[in-house]
């Protein structure tokens, strides 16, 4: 889909570049897939002054074939959103009543029509439907004449809107390349999965040239698109469950979760009987809070030592780990199969956004603490994806060989985009400068990156980097002496 989509854009150049073209009439339309590509340019590339997908905006179905769906796509969006996104640019979308846009008029129509209306300009808008099966057929294009007439010829003579007869030129007339002969220099699929690797690694390597506030600029919002993920805005849901006194320290009981999101995170939080109130850690494990518990609830660890050390701490239990462990919803979710990624969140994006929520959670009960996100054990490569969102970060890499893509598609890692984002490494260069230990890195995680930005920052200092894994009481005595 990225291909084609990159093929419409440059279609659109080629356009522009002609000279009997205006520019400010520039159109598209084209049905089922065809359709797809329609209203992903229009929501993409302002100069289409005019767009006509035709049988394809649903609220139901969203397109069967891959060169529809990219990952990521509808995690939270549909067609109709996407098509509605051009708006006020004149649209005219017509359906089939024999195919899944069969309630438009109803539904898709006056959904995307209220979005138009919203700036003033519902009739630069419209919809119709035929009764036919899933078809561009002449009464279909007529419709679409009539709405590009009035729109891009200011109101021509309706009768030279009509389609007249006319006979198909010959299929080899209407072939780029006659006869079946690519061009010497064309490129095959091996050849363009090079060069779209060549060209990400490229853009990877000016970022790391590039100032860090003009590199950070640029990785924010692929952080964002890439891990799907979101800061909670005043919309936290916090419902306490429990308070208990436990010898010197308090437990609180909790979930926390995201207006009208529907997640709930299971917490634990124990405050210390002489808080300092100057940090909170958030804790995080692969098996979630119980990996912190002893059988008797206290905590053990890194969870442990900081108490001791008069600090709150915060335990979680992120997406399908402790107690929201569901064994056949995990099995279910076949991550690299079918469109997966197109309508869902890889465990690795959940997990990440979990933590976000809980650093917010922090953030808003600590009243001012400095909030310190702790990841053990592969939970610490979740905290470096989660960052931006922390004060202050401890990551336990696990000694994983990021170098491999093998290491990057599995199921507790996995986020499409992830390498040409950047992966672990851009997302803590989003962190800098503030105070990063990373540990446990063995010899194939590289850092690179990250210790040119800490220095570019003139922060060396705030960056520890560890090749073997620290014990807790050094995690802890690490975050004890941050200072702010």
């Amino acid at each position: 889909m990225g291909l084609q989509t990159w093929n419409s854009i440059r279609a659109l150049d080629f356009l522009e570049s002609l000279p009997e073209v205006d520019k400010k009439r520039l159109a598209c339309t084209g049905e089922s897939g065809g359709g797809t590509q329609t209203f992903m340019l229009g929501a993409i590339d302002d100069r289409l002054h005019a767009q006509a997908p035709i049988v394809m905006v649903s609220h139901s179905m969203q397109g069967g074939c891959l060169c529809e769906n990219a990952p990521g796509l509808r995690v939270d969006y549909s067609n109709m959103e996407i098509a509605a996104a051009p708006a006020p640019r004149p649209q005219v979308i017509v359906a089939a009543s024999g195919d899944w846009t069969k309630t438009t008029m109803t539904v898709e129509g006056p959904s995307i029509e209220r979005v138009y209306k919203l700036f003033g300009d519902g009739d630069k808008f419209r919809y119709a439907i035929f009764n036919f099966d899933h078809n561009y057929n002449k009464t279909t294009r007529e419709a679409v004449y009539d709405a590009f007439g009035h729109w891009l010829l200011k109101n021509p003579d309706a009768a030279a809107l009509k389609e007249a007869a006319y006979q198909m030129e010959p299929v080899e007339a209407l072939r780029v390349f006659p006869d079946g002969k690519m061009p010497s220099d064309a490129k095959d699929e091996p050849g363009v999965i090079a060069m779209l690797i060549d060209r990400s690694t490229k853009q990877l390597e000016a970022l790391k040239r590039a100032k860090l506030d003009d590199a950070k600029s640029k990785l924010l919002p692929a952080w964002q698109h890439t891990l799907q993920v979101e800061f909670p805005d005043r919309d936290l849901i916090v419902q306490r469950a429990e308070t208990k006194k436990i010898g010197e320290i308090t437990r609180h009981t909790l979930h926390v979760g995201r207006q009208g999101r529907g997640d709930r995170l299971p917490i634990v939080m124990f405050t210390p009987a002489k808080d300092e109130l100057r940090v909170i850690t958030v804790i995080a494990h692969p098996e979630g809070k119980k990996a912190h518990l002893n059988s008797e609830g206290l905590p053990t660890g890194v969870a442990k030592e900081l108490l001791a050390r008069n600090q709150s701490v915060v335990l979680l239990d992120t997406f399908l780990t402790g107690e929201l462990v569901d064994e056949t919803a995990a099995k279910a979710r076949k991550q690299t199969s079918g469109f997966f990624t197109v309508y869902n969140r890889t465990d690795a994006q959940e997990r990440v956004q979990d933590l976000i929520t809980a650093c917010a959670f922090a953030q808003t009960h600590g009243k001012g603490r400095h909030v310190v996100l702790c990841g053990s054990g592969r939970a610490g490569l979740w905290a470096l994806l989660a960052a931006p969102a922390a004060d202050a970060v401890v990551a336990d890499c696990a000694q994983v060989d990021v170098r491999a893509d093998a290491t990057l598609m599995e199921q507790d890692l996995f986020a499409p985009g992830l390498r040409k984002f950047g992966a672990f490494e851009a997302a803590a260069v989003l962190a800098a400068p503030n105070s990063l230990l990373i540990h446990n890195t063995g010899d194939n995680f590289s850092t690179d990156w990250i210790t040119s930005a800490y220095a570019s920052a003139k922060k060396a200092s705030a960056l520890r980097r560890e090749t073997k894994a620290l014990e807790a009481v050094a995690q802890a005595d690490w975050i004890a002496r941050l200072r702010w």
